[in-house]
């Protein structure tokens, strides 16, 4: 018969049998990264083939299923709306449960984190629970409210001494995090998840000025609308398609990263059904034609979703090492999201982001596109720019791709057509032109 220990954890101690049961009750399988011998009778129970003991190899080695993820989940639990938490996680495990093979969330079984389980229970997923040692204090309190039919989790990992600590661990294991809001604890979570280049989704419920809100830079996706965060993931975060790796802005912060940069935005179609090859083609000239020694200073602005001539474009940029950002509708969520740095979604409806593309250029190229391109070529000619005095355009007519080009129905003074056989001839204006927009920011600096 083992004797029974005592475990410190802060000011708080535990019997170390009222633990072993605890943890026995809760987890069919538990890691612990100390107190091993004071958890011996629970750690060595024979489990058939298995001990519930686990090592931290097996616990990374846990397997969500074929080509589905890991969805962490880290939020407040004290001070919140727990029917608000518990529809959005329940609706979240719902829409995805096709791509969601497991879960991973806190220990302590309260608020969401109880939620986070249970739906990870109903939709035949995976529920990994990490907490620190501080944890077991809470689940002294609420193991009395669980139930003797609670589900268990398949897996609970126990490390680090306080809230924060076990942040690391936690962000390793998941494959992107939902972050509800919360503080210090959620805090430490998503900064751990982001050092570990896991996309993190703020959801915002009510309280946008919880310190975690506050405090984390850098989010994927950021709403208050879960079935716009299901689409983000499905769309975007399957390993078999996932490009963006980038950072969702607001239209402030876009100007502030890219302030520096010479804007260099791409109009034109955005279809499933555009000549990839030929636009790229045609575009890999005009970029190639942009000195070595400014083309580091542009940035190259389109659309958010990886769709048509934006698709091509954004190639072309990235063969010539030119930065990438986004501007897109919320609409553009139902798509796969270009590779870019920076994405800004603005505005319910198509086009509504083009009042953002427009003050946010410096200069363009139009290829192809039908009546919106046109559109949009009059408003940043006349209107575009950061003074709002119009910015110089290259169009390019081209008979395969066609668009309204070909009839050169719009004159203006920054409008430059060119047909796709003076390529030459447009990739020298264009380069120009970019060349004189940074000598004359050389010259307002000097």
């Amino acid at each position: 018969m083992v004797k029974s220990m005592r475990i410190q954890s802060g000011k708080d101690s535990f019997d170390s049998e009222e633990v072993c049961t605890l943890l026995d009750k809760l987890a069919h399988r538990v890691y612990v990264d100390k107190h091993q011998e004071a958890l011996a009778p629970l750690l060595e129970q024979n489990r058939g083939v298995t001990k519930t003991g686990l090592t931290l190899d097996e616990l990374f080695r846990v397997n969500p299923g074929s080509g589905k993820l890991f969805a962490g989940y880290s939020g407040p639990c004290v001070e919140t709306d727990v029917i608000a938490q518990g529809e959005v996680v329940g609706g979240l495990s719902r829409e995805l449960k096709e791509i969601v093979g497991g879960t991973v969330h806190g220990a302590t079984m309260w608020s969401f984190i109880k939620e986070a389980h249970l739906s990870a229970v109903k939709n035949n997923m995976l529920s990994i629970g990490v907490m620190p040692w501080q944890g077991i204090r809470s689940l002294v309190k609420v193991k009395d409210q669980l139930g003797e039919d609670f589900p268990k989790m398949d897996y609970l990992a126990i490390a680090g001494d306080r809230y924060g600590d076990h942040a690391n661990l936690f962000a390793q294991r998941l494959d992107y995090l939902v972050l509800l809001g919360g503080r210090t604890g959620a805090l430490a979570e998503a900064n751990s998840a982001k050092a570990y280049k896991k996309p993190v989704l703020t959801l915002v419920l009510k309280n946008e000025k919880d310190l975690a809100f506050q405090n984390f830079q850098g989010g994927s996706w950021h709403t208050s609308d879960y079935g716009e965060a299901a689409k983000f993931v499905k769309n975007n975060l399957t390993p078999d398609q996932r490009l963006f790796y980038g950072t969702h802005v607001s239209v402030h912060d876009f100007d502030r990263q890219t302030i520096d940069k010479i804007r260099l935005t791409f109009l034109g179609n955005s279809g499933r059904k555009t000549d990839l090859y030929r636009h790229k083609q045609i575009l890999d000239q005009l970029l190639m034609g942009i000195s070595p020694a400014v083309s580091q200073k542009v940035k190259g602005i389109s659309g958010g979703t990886y769709l048509g001539g934006v698709q091509a474009f954004y190639d072309s940029c990235a063969n010539m090492h030119i930065g990438r950002a986004g501007i897109m509708s919320r609409k553009g969520i139902g798509y796969k999201i270009a590779d870019v740095d920076y994405l800004v979604a603005y505005g319910p409806e198509w086009l509504s982001e083009s009042e953002v593309t427009n003050r946010m250029t410096d200069v363009a190229i139009a290829l192809g596109g039908g009546s919106q391109t046109e559109s949009e070529v009059k408003m940043l000619a006349n209107s575009g720019g950061r003074t709002g005095k119009g910015v110089p355009i290259v169009v390019i007519d081209d008979p395969i791709i066609g668009n309204w080009s070909s009839k050169r129905s719009f004159e203006h003074p920054n409008v430059h057509y060119y047909s796709s056989g003076q390529l030459l001839e447009a990739a020298g204006y264009l380069n120009e032109t970019i060349n004189r927009i940074d000598d004359g920011r050389k010259d307002t600096l000097g």
